[in-house]
């Protein structure tokens, strides 16, 4: 009997203590839902009073989801029509965007002039954002509709000036310096500051002083020749002219076109570049007309087995004697290695080299035969007045 009194004693207390823990959990979770409701209201009124008297227009759909100052049906009322276009501004102007408060800047225009052209004030085909801070932060992002460029022709780079404090900058590479002197600019963006789309990206005349920022051109599969936009119809553009700029948003058949245009011309331009700097066949080693031979038979059977579109003319010795490789431990001689060169010809009739080593593996007494070890992937154009020096 006092078994069962006690068995029922502590089944009641751990009822209790059951009861009490589902009434605090209960508890916390009404205090957690006013909480948030509170939190929400706050924000819905912070951001009621933050946002303009009216939505904004300049932004494109296909960089941003459009952006209101409220959250307002989609009913054409005359308040709603009335909208400040953020091309126009002439002070920073305050709106929403995805909850968070957005400071666009007006355009910064500067008369920046040079020899060459592109310095100058330039408009971006649709209003683009920056993120500056995070969720938290009063104004997490800023908005471009435009900026000026201060380009230095001596130095080839610039500036690209947002605004009086945010700046970022631009390089001419190396490799597009004779176009740019020519007048058929390609620059590259540092990540300093500016519209998230430009950061660490290049821009592409296809116009005059109209570029194509990071168009989705790439060389077609296959061909040596040739590149093709494997993107849809969005695009970002930068130029002088906001009425033409938003012409070419209509037309992106021709802005596809135009830009494969300059990818095909940078492409040649680049091979005929690599030809004219194309460094001199390094030097003759030892002479031995067998090992040679069994260097271009090995290079002609790797170029066979790999579909090579250049053909193997001859190879010659580039190492002045054997490398001997050792064990680690024992010092054994395991092989002897020699490096070698072999001269191709391309399907144009230009002339590639690239470098390859073979080898011959030690018995215990001698060397065998030589067999191919590996080539070097270092392929480089070289001079037609030149390919044909050392063909023995």
């Amino acid at each position: 009997m006092k078994r069962i009194y006690v068995l029922l004693l502590t089944g009641m207390v751990f009822g209790v203590q059951s009861t009490e823990a589902q009434f605090m959990k209960k508890l916390k979770k009404a205090a957690k839902k006013e909480l948030n409701k509170t939190l929400d209201g706050k924000e819905e009124e912070e951001a009621k009073t933050a946002a303009p008297a009216k939505p904004v227009s300049g932004m494109s759909n296909q960089n941003t989801p459009e952006t209101t100052n409220a959250d307002e049906p989609a009913s054409h009322t005359e308040e709603q029509e009335e909208m400040v276009n953020l091309y126009e501004i002439t002070e920073p102007y305050v709106f929403m965007h995805n909850r968070n408060k957005v400071k666009a800047w007006p355009l910064y225009k500067k008369d920046y002039t040079d020899e060459k052209g592109l310095s100058g004030t330039y408009y971006l085909s649709s209003v683009m954002l920056d993120q500056v801070g995070s969720h938290f932060a009063e104004f997490p992002l800023f908005a471009y509709g435009g900026f000026s460029l201060e380009y230095d022709p001596k130095a080839y780079n610039g500036t690209m000036h947002l605004s009086d404090e945010a700046k970022n900058h631009f390089v001419i590479l190396e490799e597009y310096k004779e176009l740019v002197d020519r007048g058929t600019f390609i620059i590259e963006f540092a990540n300093f500051a500016g519209p998230e789309a430009m950061k660490m990206k290049r821009a592409y005349a296809i116009e005059k002083d109209v570029l194509i920022v990071a168009p989705p051109v790439v060389p077609i599969k296959g061909q040596k020749y040739g590149n093709e936009w494997i993107g849809n119809d969005q695009y970002l553009l930068i130029g002088r002219d906001l009425a033409h700029l938003q012409d070419l948003l209509q037309t992106p058949e021709y802005v596809k076109k135009r830009s494969v245009e300059v990818f095909d011309m940078l492409q040649m331009h680049l091979e005929e570049q690599s030809l004219a700097n194309a460094p001199a066949l390094p030097a003759r080693g030892m002479k031995n007309a067998s090992l040679e031979a069994d260097g271009l038979r090995f290079i002609k059977e790797r170029a066979a087995y790999y579909k090579w579109k250049e053909q193997p003319v001859y190879a010659y010795i580039q190492s002045n004697d054997w490398n001997i490789i050792t064990h680690a431990l024992t010092g054994v001689p395991l092989r002897r290695e020699l490096k070698l060169i072999t001269v191709m010809k391309t399907p144009e009739g230009n002339y590639k080299r690239e470098g390859f080593f073979i080898g011959q593996k030690y018995n215990g007494s001698s060397y065998g035969k030589s067999y191919m070890l590996m080539n070097d992937q270092r392929i480089y154009y070289v001079k037609k007045e030149e390919a044909l020096k050392y063909k023995s």
